[in-house]
C-alpha cells in the first residue's frame, strides 16, 4: 500500500538520522523496518551492507552489498 511504501521512506530517514549519529544498532533497526517495507527503496540495500559492515557482520554485509550492485 502507499502508506507502507512512505512509511518506508521514514524509517529509511530515521536509520539515516542514527547512522549520522554513529548509532548503528538504531540505524540497523530502522533500516530493517523500512527493508521490510519497501526492499527496493533506491540506496537502502548498501547503507544495510555499510552498517553490517561497521558492526563486524560481513554475512550480511556482503549479502546486502550483493543486492546493491544488482540495482
Amino acid at each position: 500500500s502507499n502508506l507502507e511504501l512512505k512509511d518506508a521512506g521514514i524509517y529509511l530517514r530515521l536509520g539515516d538520522a542514527y547512522f549520522a549519529n554513529k548509532q548503528t544498532k538504531s540505524a540497523l533497526d530502522n533500516y530493517k523496518k523500512a527493508y521490510q517495507l519497501d526492499p527496493k527503496l533506491p540506496g537502502l540495500s548498501k547503507k544495510l551492507g555499510t552498517v553490517y559492515a561497521l558492526r563486524n557482520d560481513t554475512i550480511n554485509a556482503e549479502k546486502y552489498f550483493l543486492e546493491a550492485a544488482e540495482d
